[in-house]
């Protein structure tokens, strides 16, 4: 059985504050008033959340500073619980 509808959050933890982060899910620019989504910052990390994950979610988001990316994968398998992944970009 897969767990569907709980949240999942993406952190990219930088060395300055106050960067322009840009978020994606595939090759789609991911909007601060699409309410799928969660866009916040504190100090140096930058969080996505991703509310309510169902099996479309699934997908690779993609954190992007400047000229710099990292890309993570969401998938559901089985059971699980909420979840996150961090990232160190410098």
């Amino acid at each position: 059985m897969r767990e569907e509808n709980v949240d999942a959050s993406f952190t990219c933890t930088l060395s300055k504050p106050n960067v322009d982060v840009k978020w994606a899910k595939g090759k789609s620019p991911i909007f601060t008033d699409d309410k799928k989504y969660s866009i916040s910052s504190v100090d140096c990390e930058y969080t996505l959340l991703v509310k309510g994950v169902k099996p479309d979610d699934e997908s690779d988001y993609t954190v992007t500073v400047k000229s710099k990316k990292s890309t993570a994968q969401l998938f559901l398998e089985g059971e699980r619980t909420p979840c996150s992944t961090t990232w160190l970009l410098w």
